[in-house]
């Protein structure tokens, strides 16, 4: 049995599993950081589901994953910083003069942890644009396999973004998905990203 869990630099769910696979018999359960969250662990375990239809075992799975664990692409934008500073990680001035000019921040998973790398100011479409361009930048190096449309009631945004990304890149399946509740409760609606795999 593999399981595949939330990055332990948010939560202790893997901490959590460690210690419960200890009580079974080595090997019964094998456990992996995804040092990810929502769709970008939903992309590695389909990587693994597939390794496992194809018969490989748990160690194989997991020297497939993980590897592939430090070349995940995670980049999303958060429309409103409103509930990060509900949830406590935004101060109440930075949230004033965010939203005052207008700023939204991208936000990018970096080994394990949410990063902010930009902060966009003026009209959404102009963040979408900037996050489609960063995911588009790196269309050489995509693992053509699988690329993740991932929002919080932003289905018409999320649409079109999979639409440019089928016409500029050779990814043969392009999904949609919508976020989990605790992502969607800490970024709000309106959140868009883009998960993929590099080479």
């Amino acid at each position: 049995m593999v399981f595949i869990g939330l990055s332990s630099v948010l939560s202790s769910t893997i901490q959590n599993a460690t210690i419960a696979a200890a009580s079974f018999p080595e090997g019964r359960v094998t456990v992996i950081d995804s040092r990810n969250l929502s769709t970008g662990i939903g992309l590695l375990v389909l990587k693994a589901a597939q390794a496992a239809i194809d018969g490989r075992s748990s160690a194989e799975i997991k020297s497939l994953i993980e590897p592939l664990i430090t070349r995940m692409e995670v980049e999303f934008i958060i429309d409103t910083l409103e509930y990060l500073h509900k949830g406590g990680r935004c101060s109440s001035v930075q949230h004033f003069i965010r939203s005052l000019l207008k700023i939204r921040p991208i936000v990018k998973v970096i080994d394990g942890a949410m990063i902010s790398t930009d902060k966009v100011r003026g009209k959404r479409e102009k963040a979408l644009h900037q996050l489609l361009d960063n995911a588009l930048a790196q269309k050489n190096d995509m693992d053509t396999e699988f690329l993740f449309i991932t929002h919080s009631s932003a289905a018409e945004e999320a649409a079109y973004i999979k639409e440019l990304i089928e016409q500029q890149t050779n990814v043969k399946q392009v999904y949609i998905t919508e976020t989990g509740c605790v992502v969607a409760s800490h970024c709000g609606p309106h959140t868009v990203g883009i998960v993929f795999a590099k080479k």
